[in-house]
């Protein structure tokens, strides 16, 4: 079950606020009904819960600066025209780079290819000008995530995580903690791949039955799925990607 309310609380007023504070208070005596209901229906030792969550929440900007924070909101429409007014100095007039799609920048492959301009150029010109911005702490090129052979730097292994061949864009910029991309509609977001945003409970409720086990190593979300297969008997889905924790029956 996706109880995703929480996520439109946050987005809307920040993981700070008396309204996220209070949001938790009821969803945590919704959930204790909802527990008490499976004790009389199902019987308390006849059933296994796993509690987690897909994101966790950075915090507010405006919050994060009041505590001395560097933190900001980051415009993506001015650093795209500054990015193209750095671009046209070196490259000459155009609209090389199309839009941002979430973090990403999109080149106008057809721009580039009508003037002969090297790809490679163009993109170490896209990244200095782009590590400029004052909430950008990394970028990457298409061909530094494709290419096995790049040097390993901060971000690169989470960045290439969430980078699909044929639909993500030419240039994956990476915000600093406490950054966020300016949005009218959201007073905070997640989706970065630091700690406030990676770090989510994994919780394991269970009957008698069901051993406790130890890891001191990282677990991740996709340990469930291969987790809760071997406690069923059941092989782990095809596509999962994790390790069975050490617990079971």
């Amino acid at each position: 079950m996706s109880l995703s309310s929480h996520d439109y609380v946050n987005h809307a007023w920040g993981a700070e606020s008396r309204l996220s504070h209070d949001h938790v208070l009821q969803l945590d005596n919704l959930l204790a009904a909802f527990f008490r209901d499976l004790d009389r229906r199902v019987g308390r030792d006849n059933y296994l819960v796993v509690l987690t969550a897909d994101h966790g929440f950075m915090p507010a900007p405006e919050h994060a600066k009041s505590k001395g924070i560097d933190a900001g909101r980051l415009s993506s429409s001015q650093a795209l025209a500054r990015l193209n007014a750095g671009l046209a100095k070196r490259f000459g007039e155009g609209q090389w780079a199309r839009a941002m799609s979430a973090q990403a920048v999109l080149l106008d492959h057809a721009l580039i290819a009508s003037r002969g301009v090297d790809r490679a150029a163009l993109d170490a010109e896209a990244r200095r000008i782009l590590l400029e911005e004052p909430g950008l702490v990394e970028v990457f090129t298409r061909a530094e995530i494709l290419d096995p052979a790049t040097p390993e730097r901060a971000f690169l292994a989470q960045v290439r995580r969430q980078f699909h061949r044929d639909r993500s864009g030419d240039l994956q910029t990476v915000l600093k903690p406490h950054w966020m991309y300016s949005s009218s509609s959201s007073m905070t977001t997640h989706g970065s791949p630091h700690p406030y945003d990676t770090h989510v409970p994994i919780l394991f409720w269970g009957p008698k039955w069901v051993s406790a086990g130890r890891r001191d190593g990282r677990v991740e979300v996709v340990d469930i799925a291969p987790t809760l297969a071997r406690v069923l008997g059941v092989a782990a889905p095809s596509a999962s990607e994790g390790r069975p924790l050490p617990i079971g029956p």
